[in-house]
């Protein structure tokens, strides 16, 4: 059997149009105009458009929370697993401590001819970096303080929009850099300079090592399934996903007719799906075919003119 993606819409559809030259099914109804409907039995499921998202760890580690449940609405960003990080946060500590020491011999040196602007451009990213990894973990400390239900919603925007500002501040000040080093007057690093540049790229690749352990989500949406416990070990070829993420602000219905019944559809047909007594969902029949997939949550009758 094929599947058939129907496109959901708000309002179920109070017309069955019948395609001209189509064969009829047995009528079951018709519309206001007279219209015959037939309906077809068929396994189906009702999905997000965007279809399901399977969240997965980038790297092996042990979960140590799962702050989300099913049914759970998350912001774009939004920590969902959190792995053990004891590891990452010590090397974060090192890189933090070498990053201060070179920043002092640095400071102790008088600025070489050419080099101030530089230097003023690379501290402006490294502050911003900083800022940033801040803003993350503002925005974690709202989301766990709402979901306590110790924080508003004012707080919650608070925190989204820091994060933004501190990923637009960044960028800024890396594009300011890159036009400064690219400039022919500037002049290039001292000794001093180049040792504290190497350690403020360990301090940014300790940071990314530590936010590999924050899975977050992608998008704005819905948890629909969540697999995670605490204290399995999660690793990126594991074929089950931690959770399953969709957008429920826009549905589908996909359902698996039989092929006897193709000769009486037509494209633009409109299609409601019932799931028993009640009536759910109503669509235009897409112009694609798909393949069935996995396995489908219920039956479904579709009614189609």
């Amino acid at each position: 059997m094929l599947a058939l993606s129907l496109a959901a819409v708000v309002m179920a559809a109070a017309k069955f149009a019948a395609p001209s030259g189509a064969e009829q099914a047995p009528a079951v109804g018709s519309d206001s105009s007279g219209q015959n409907r037939w309906d077809a039995a068929a396994p189906g499921r009702v999905e997000p458009w965007s279809r399901e998202i399977r969240i997965a760890a980038p790297v092996a580690g042990r979960i140590a929370d799962v702050p989300v449940k099913p049914n759970d609405k998350v912001l774009a960003g939004e920590l969902l697993v959190r792995l053990d990080d004891d590891e990452a946060l010590a090397r974060l500590a090192a890189a933090e401590a070498q990053t201060a020491l070179r920043t002092r011999a640095r400071n102790d040196q008088a600025t070489p001819k050419g080099s101030a602007e530089r230097r003023k451009a690379e501290d402006g990213v490294a502050e911003a970096e900083r800022m940033l990894a801040q803003a993350r973990i503002g925005l974690d400390k709202a989301v766990a303080a709402r979901r306590a239900a110790n924080a508003s919603e004012t707080d919650l925007d608070a925190a989204s929009s820091a994060l933004s500002l501190a990923q637009n501040r960044l960028r800024e000040q890396r594009e300011a850099l890159r036009k400064i080093k690219a400039a022919p007057e500037t002049a290039l690093p001292s000794r001093l300079e180049g040792e504290l540049n190497v350690s403020r790229a360990d301090l940014t690749l300790a940071e990314a090592g530590l936010e590999k352990t924050r899975i977050r989500a992608p998008f704005a949406g819905t948890v629909l399934q969540v697999q995670a416990k605490v204290g399995e070990l999660a690793t990126p070829s594991s074929d089950q996903p931690l959770l399953v993420l969709g957008d429920l602000s826009a549905l589908r219905v996909r359902a698996e007719l039989d092929e006897r019944d193709f000769v009486k559809i037509r494209v633009g047909q409109r299609a409601t799906q019932t799931n028993g007594r009640r009536r759910s969902r109503s669509g235009r029949r897409s112009r694609r075919f798909h393949t069935a997939g996995r396995g489908h949550a219920s039956r479904c009758l579709l009614q189609l003119g």
